[in-house]
């Protein structure tokens, strides 16, 4: 553990030291090269910075990156893009700790990195196991004043019907409200998230199915109705009965999916409280290493 935490220290002063140099090597590993026009011929200033002797634009390592323009050091960047690849996430507050800058700076940081991470343009293929979570904590955890608030919220508090009030059914309508249902698509090499409305139905996956999936020969899922209407579209669906235990059934299984949500689970308790559904991106992915 000792060794592991002298590693990773070493890495961040490494980083602090030859941050300019890191980033020009990741940005032009065969040289500087126009981002406007993709001349190679370019003038280099003392400054730092480059122009192109065709379309004489001017321009700098940091020009169409995430980081242009910016006023944070781009060794900040590079220590905020280590720390949140190499764990399960990291909140701005335990950033602003490790950068010694504002929390707002690091708040605004990390969401530019996590916007820069979307890759819309993935395409999952062969048996894809498919599922939905809800994100905002559990229930149980709410304090009372935030409960009622919640209920107040969306029309589910009666003041004169205590007995009403908290009807599990009024409960249940409540979580769904105010939690973030998100749809997960895991073929084995690569992964989809996907936030949804709060009243997503079936047509809302099978959107999202389509957008996603090309060449799907199953679609592996529990035994949700959304998913018996999906199947209705031509799609072959597998479902597992999960309140009995079934997550395989005939060489198939739906524990890749489960094992995703489970890795999304503990990044958020590790680093929030539970997530606000306004800051839950409208579509993320990502591949697998």
């Amino acid at each position: 553990m000792r060794t592991d935490l002298t590693k990773h220290y070493k890495s961040i002063v490494y980083i602090t030291l030859h941050a300019k140099q890191i980033f020009h090597n990741l940005r032009w590993p065969t040289g500087v090269v126009c981002p406007y026009c993709g001349e190679v011929h370019i003038w280099h200033y003392k400054n730092g910075t480059y122009k192109c002797s065709h379309c004489n634009k001017r321009f700098s390592d940091t020009s169409n990156t995430i980081f242009h323009a910016s006023k944070i050091k781009i060794e900040y960047w590079l220590i905020a893009l280590y720390l949140l690849t190499m764990s399960k996430g990291i909140s701005s507050e335990e950033l602003s700790h490790y950068l010694g800058i504002t929390q707002k700076s690091c708040w605004y940081m990390l969401h530019k990195i996590r916007y820069a991470f979307r890759q819309d343009g993935t395409v999952l293929t062969g048996d894809v196991a498919v599922d939905e979570v809800y994100l905002g904590g559990k229930w149980s955890s709410v304090v009372l004043p935030k409960k009622i608030d919640i209920l107040k919220k969306y029309g589910l508090w009666y003041e004169d019907e205590i007995k009403r009030t908290w009807h599990k059914r009024n409960v249940l309508r409540a979580i769904a409200e105010y939690k973030q249902p998100v749809y997960g698509m895991n073929d084995g090499s690569k992964i989809v998230l996907q936030a949804l409305p709060n009243h997503f139905n079936s047509g809302d996956l099978l959107e999202l199915t389509n957008q996603y999936i090309s060449e799907c020969r199953h679609l592996v899922s529990d035994q949700s109705k959304l998913y018996k209407e999906i199947s209705k579209s031509g799609i072959d669906v597998i479902q597992m009965n999960h309140s009995q235990g079934e997550y395989k059934k005939d060489g198939y299984s739906s524990n890749r999916i489960e094992g995703t949500f489970s890795h999304l689970k503990r990044r958020y308790r590790l680093n929030y409280v539970r997530p606000n559904k306004k800051y839950v991106l409208n579509a993320k992915s990502r591949h697998k290493n």
